[in-house]
């Protein structure tokens, strides 16, 4: 796991421009990369790469980055783990391996099927840049889901790129994308809060000066047609071969641990594991006891935390630079705060994110399912009577939702994103769009800043490739609420320590706000706080908090010197 960062200029530029300014660049980085860093320069072509490592997988001078090929093609500064590098290894045999790494398992597929052929062969979370040496093409590609960031702008005749935003030169804000934060709670790809700055869309590759390209879609597989019974046995057996792949790593390694099915699902398959949690000192909002129970009953090392609005408001202020653009999902604030926990022990976590969306495991999913299948008559005649009684941001939205004219349109007011999508059902076209947008847009942005602010690896076996397959071709009958999980589960836990109600992993926002975090609220924004007493507005408040805190914190100019202009242009 690392932090990358590189320029092209086309028609060469000066060796010490190159040097200096990719290495300011990567120093932004060094939370990604604690582990030491390094620099590739070509001036002639113009190119510099830059990398700070976070040692994993052969933690020696053999893993060091950038890394190049053994025929000397192909330069690579690359941010992730490709988990099946062992098998790619094996199927790759003649190639002259220096070191254990992935990264040149990695150059090694490159040399032998071609960068973009090598790609859907990668099971890993990754973002990466190579300079092909003979083709002069500056190539960038992101995993299937977005686990790992991938920004690029360009200026002139000088392209740049980076795993995090703070490394590029800014710009002018987007005020499209700010209209988007407000009304979604974060900024969807491509675009970002900067004009001419772009996010490498999830399943993408790019050819610099090219259009982006995907590689993947998620897969429409034959509906699963036998039992509930033959499905959990089929799905223990695809969540141990994922988790036993995400163990492989020359540090230690932990998981995060919530109480809730899929952390408990995933610290089952990891045997005595370290574990941590995350409480609070609201009952309504603490799961700590049974995050407690279940560590005991499957013999982990286990470590909580409880949290108070004390701790929360010393996180807020890092926000901004964290993100680096604006981003209100509140749950961003115990996820720094279990990372940091993790951190202390580990290098390395497991986490159970990918569970709601591939199991049915949100209750919006089942509230939508219902409302869908009423008709849209019918619905047009409950609307005003629902307006009425509604009650908090959740139930409004579905209510003003009610006259979508099909399941599309209708989630889309809910959730925010592209009402197109397909599915077989009401559940698989919700997960499609949810994996598309909500997960890969806010929730994976959520963890990656927040775990790697701490320098800590989280990896997520619920998206394994074969494993998202095979849920999505599961029937609502099997996998809603997570029955067929829960079925799982049941193996190694009894019942009654996690069949409860989901709780999610959310902080008690509005208490918060009209306590201890009033006084910080009411600077950023006189009256917020009055805006919490009709109804509970406080997710539409806490994204509008965020984006004043981002305006105030933000970069007026990134870290690198404008280049010289070329007058050459990409071939």
């Amino acid at each position: 796991m690392c932090g990358i960062a590189g320029i092209w200029q086309w028609g060469g530029a000066e060796q010490d421009w190159l040097t200096r300014n990719v290495s300011r660049m990567a120093r932004t980085l060094v939370h990604r990369g604690p582990d030491g860093g390094g620099v590739w320069v070509n001036a002639t072509a113009g190119v510099a790469l830059g990398h700070r490592r976070l040692a994993v997988i052969d933690i020696t001078e053999a893993g060091h980055q950038p890394m190049v090929s053994a025929s000397g093609r192909y330069v690579v500064t690359f941010n992730g783990e490709i988990y099946n590098f062992p098998e790619l290894r094996r199927a790759i045999r003649n190639y002259p391996y220096r070191s254990m790494s992935d990264t040149e398992v990695m150059l090694a597929s490159f040399e032998r099927w071609g960068v973009e052929a090598a790609i859907p062969a990668f099971d890993g979370m990754f973002a990466f840049a190579v300079w092909d040496r003979r083709d002069h093409n500056l190539i960038l590609g992101r995993d299937r889901f977005g686990e790992k960031p991938l920004y690029y702008r360009q200026q002139g005749h000088t392209f740049w790129f980076a795993s995090e935003l703070k490394a590029l030169p800014t710009g002018e804000i987007d005020q499209q994308a700010q209209s988007e934060f407000l009304d979604r709670g974060y900024i969807g790809a491509p675009r970002t809060i900067y004009q001419g700055t772009y996010k490498l869309q999830a399943a993408h590759w790019l050819r610099v000066g090219e259009t982006p390209r995907r590689y993947w879609e998620l897969p429409l597989q034959p509906r699963f047609s036998g039992s509930r019974e033959e499905a959990a046995e089929q799905l223990d057996g695809l969540l141990k071969e994922a988790v036993r792949s995400r163990l492989v790593a020359d540090v230690p390694v932990g998981a995060f641990l919530s109480g809730g099915v899929d952390s408990s699902t995933v610290v089952a398959m990891a045997a005595g594991t370290r574990t941590f949690t995350i409480g609070f000192e609201e009952a309504s909002h603490d799961e700590s006891a049974a995050a407690r129970a279940i560590a005991r009953t499957l013999g982990t090392q286990h470590t909580d935390l409880l949290v108070t609005a004390r701790e929360a408001l010393a996180v807020i202020p890092d926000l901004p630079s964290i993100y680096d653009e604006p981003f209100a999902d509140s749950s961003q604030i115990p996820t720094v705060l279990v990372s940091r926990l993790a951190r202390a022990q580990v290098t390395v976590a497991l986490a159970g994110d990918g569970g709601d969306e591939l199991f049915a495991g949100y209750p919006r999913y089942h509230q939508i399912e219902a409302l869908a299948s009423v008709p849209w008559l019918l619905r047009q005649v409950a609307s005003p009577l629902v307006n009425r009684w509604a009650k908090g941001e959740k139930a409004e939205l579905l209510a003003s939702a009610m006259s979508a004219r099909n399941l599309g349109a209708l989630y889309a007011g809910v959730m925010g994103g592209s009402s197109e999508g397909q599915g077989r059902d009401a559940f698989d076209w919700m997960a499609r769009h949810d994996l598309k947008h909500y997960f890969s847009d806010d929730l994976l942005v959520k963890l990656d800043r927040a775990s790697m602010e701490a320098s800590l690896e989280v990896r997520l076996p619920f998206l394994e490739p074969r494993l998202v397959a095979f849920a999505l071709s599961l029937p609502g009958s099997i996998k809603s609420e997570k029955r067929v999980l829960r079925d799982v589960l049941a193996k190694y836990l009894p019942r009654p320590l996690f069949e409860r109600p989901k709780q999610g992993f959310s902080v008690p926002l509005a208490k918060w706000l009209c306590g201890p975090l009033r006084e910080w609220a009411e600077d950023l924004l006189p009256g917020a706080t009055t805006d919490l007493q009709p109804g509970d507005r406080c997710v539409k408040l806490w994204s509008r908090l965020m984006l004043q805190a981002w305006l105030r914190a933000r970069p007026l100019s990134g870290p690198v010197a404008h280049p010289p202009e070329s007058t050459a242009v990409p071939d």
